[in-house]
Parts: C-alpha cells; sequence; structure tokens
C-alpha cells in the first residue's frame, strides 16, 4: 500500500475517534454538569456506555499518530511501543460491544415482557453490570498471556495491529467481535420486528423514555450492521482482499460509525430537552422526537 494511503487511513481515524471522544465527553457533561440533558435513570446503561466510548476513542489515536510519524520519518521506531499504544484499546473495545449488546438486549426484554421488566430490572444494579463487562474486557489479559503465553516482543518493522497481537491472539480477538456482531444483529432484528410490525398491528401505549431508550439501541445496532459487520462480511467473502488494502479501511468505518453514532444521539438528545423545554410530550415512534 502507497505510504500516502496508510497515512490518510491512520489520519481518518484520528479525526474521526477523536471526534467521538469529545461528542461523548460533551454528551457527559450535558448530563451530569450544565443539565441541558436531563438524567433518565433508564438511560444510564447508555450513559455508561458513553463514558466507555469516550475513553476508548481517547486511546485509538495514539497508535495511529505513531504510525504517520513512522511513515513520515521512518527511522522513527520504538521497540514495542505499538502494542503498549495498541493494548488499552483491546479491552476497552470488548467492553463497548459488550455494552451495546446488554443495551439491545435489554430493550428487547423491555418491550416483549414489560410487566417483567418493570418488576425486575432494578434488582440488577448499574454496578453489578459495569463491574462484570469491566471484567469481561479484562480478560483479555488472560487469554493473551495466559492462553496464547504472548511475550511482548514487536518486529521493528511491524506497523500493523495483527502483527502486534500475533496469531493466536488476533484470532480469538476475531472470533470474539464475529459472536458480539451476531449476537447484536440477532436481537436488533427481533427488536425491530417487535417495533415496525407489531406495532402496526397491535394498538399499545409507548413510554416516552423506553421509545427513547430504544430508538438509541437501534441506533446503535445499526451502526454496527452498517460500518462494522457489512465491511467484515465483505473481507470475508473476498479473500483476495488481503489486511493490508483492505484492513486499515474496515476500521476508519468502524470508527466512522461512532463517529455519525454520537453526532445522531447529541443531535437528539438535545432535541429532546428543547422540546420538553416548551412542555411538548408525545409517545410516537418517529426520530423527530
Amino acid at each position: 500500500m502507497p505510504e500516502i494511503v496508510i497515512i490518510l487511513n491512520n489520519f481518518l481515524s484520528v479525526v474521526f475517534s477523536q471526534t467521538t471522544c469529545i461528542l461523548n465527553f460533551y454528551l457527559l457533561f450535558s448530563i451530569f454538569y450544565s443539565k441541558r440533558i436531563a438524567w433518565k435513570s433508564e438511560l444510564s446503561l447508555i450513559y455508561t456506555r458513553f463514558a466507555f466510548d469516550m475513553f476508548y476513542t481517547f486511546f485509538v489515536p495514539h497508535n495511529k499518530i505513531y504510525y504517520i510519524i513512522r511513515q513520515i520519518f521512518p527511522g522513527f521506531v520504538v521497540k514495542n511501543l505499538s502494542f503498549y499504544l495498541i493494548w488499552p484499546t483491546i479491552p476497552l473495545g470488548c467492553i463497548r460491544a459488550t455494552l451495546v449488546f446488554l443495551i439491545t438486549l435489554d430493550r428487547v426484554i423491555a418491550l416483549f415482557f414489560p410487566i417483567s421488566y418493570h418488576n425486575h430490572r432494578f434488582k440488577i444494579s448499574l454496578s453489578a453490570i459495569i463491574i462484570s463487562v469491566s471484567c469481561f474486557g479484562a480478560s483479555d489479559h488472560l487469554i493473551l498471556f495466559g492462553y496464547c503465553r504472548y511475550t511482548v516482543d514487536v518486529p521493528l518493522e511491524c506497523d500493523n495491529f495483527n502483527c502486534v497481537i500475533k496469531t493466536c491472539f488476533y484470532s480469538y480477538w476475531v472470533s470474539r467481535d464475529q459472536i458480539q456482531y451476531i449476537l447484536t444483529g440477532t436481537f436488533s432484528v427481533i427488536l425491530l420486528f417487535r417495533l415496525v410490525i407489531w406495532n402496526n398491528f397491535v394498538a399499545s401505549q409507548r413510554n416516552q423514555n423506553l421509545s427513547r431508550a430504544t430508538r438509541i439501541a437501534l441506533l446503535e445496532s445499526i451502526v454496527i450492521i452498517c460500518f462494522s459487520i457489512i465491511p467484515s462480511l465483505i473481507f470475508s467473502t473476498f479473500p483476495s482482499l488481503n489486511f493490508v488494502s483492505v484492513g486499515p479501511w474496515t476500521i476508519v468505518l468502524k470508527h466512522a460509525g461512532f463517529m455519525i453514532e454520537a453526532l445522531i444521539i447529541c443531535k437528539f438528545l438535545l432535541k429532546r430537552k428543547s422540546k420538553n423545554g416548551i412542555g411538548r410530550n408525545s409517545t410516537v415512534l418517529t426520530w423527530s422526537q
């Protein structure tokens, strides 16, 4: 791949991820400090995803900037630095994907079993969920250094994720991502079926806060499908497209999706706050609310 292309996709990843980080910080600032967005306990799991997304996208640009510098100044190579720059993003990315799945599952249960959800959901504390998903993300350390017996010894010429973490953990990482994508995609289809088809035939009163959380969950699922799953499927379907020519661009698309999602959520939640301020309430499931 020409050097200019490597620089371009790394630069775009930096721009997209930093923009996402700033947007998520702004969302959290608006919720917890400036109060421009009203706190809703029903959305606490989504707020948690904002926080982990902010930390994840904060660390993403570090290795990208390092790779850009290496392309401009080939002699600037620090032994094993690429591993230490990449590693924080792996468990954080796992935690983010797990939270998206749990948010989607939460919405499915809330819509299909509203009475049971209302009676029992509060028994599962947010702290327990955060600790559980954090432990799951931290288990990457056990897989890498325990099961895969990884030793930090990155070749000086290595300039991509695959060669940094070696084949064993890379295979596990790909498999884990695929499972998370499949689960999230499956429950997203179920959620979409409930909202689009069921609501057309069964008249029911929808809770405003519940529908807001559901719409955000659907948005997260759509972003994953369009910007992560579909590019990965294309990559798998056409094995002649190798990692060097396609892999970096799939990462760029993923971070572009995160940025678009954060932009839509910012606009959506701030618009809701504005409308609530003049006393408008509605339960119609549209994105304009």
